[in-house]
């Protein structure tokens, strides 16, 4: 092998090492730690991206319940047991083509471009049932939500 073929072999390396640890920093920079989810970055740079797209989404956002109140009496442990419950629950009753984000401490955020309001409420509400059921915490796992349709603003309306 002659100097060149070895450079330029060595260079092709340093190039697939540099790009795969692009990505890893990007994926890193838009993902929450503690759940896995996508983070705030996440969640923005999602909806961006959809609405670049003229993409109408529908949006849910999830509060934990009481989520300073069981971090003050049981721990910060205990407090991040709760946020991953929820977390892995959420993940459960999503769609395949739908993203889950953790966008504040206690707060979720769910986009889906396949879901209507009322597919999404039926399976958080659901979701919570099962969640409130299944608890075998000293206090009760839930959340609070809301669910709303949106298209970019610049998006044409139907005319009525």
């Amino acid at each position: 092998m002659d100097i060149a073929s070895n450079y330029t072999e060595t260079l092709e390396k340093t190039i697939r090492d540099l790009l795969e640890r692009q990505d890893d920093l990007i994926r890193t920079a838009f993902t929450d730690q503690l759940t896995g989810l996508g983070n705030r970055g996440g969640f923005t740079r999602s909806l961006e991206e959809l609405w670049e797209q003229d993409a109408p989404v529908t949006m849910a956002f999830i509060d934990i319940d009481n989520l300073k109140h069981c971090n003050d009496v049981f721990g910060h442990d205990e407090g991040n047991r709760y946020i991953l419950q929820v977390s892995l629950y959420l993940k459960l009753y999503m769609k395949v083509d739908e993203a889950a984000f953790r966008i504040g401490g206690d707060e979720f955020a769910i986009l889906s471009t396949i879901a209507t309001e009322d597919d999404l409420a039926e399976r958080l509400e659901h979701c919570r049932t099962v969640l409130l059921k299944n608890n075998d915490s000293e206090m009760p796992h839930s959340f609070s939500y809301g669910v709303s349709h949106a298209a970019p603003p610049w998006a044409k309306l139907p005319i009525a």
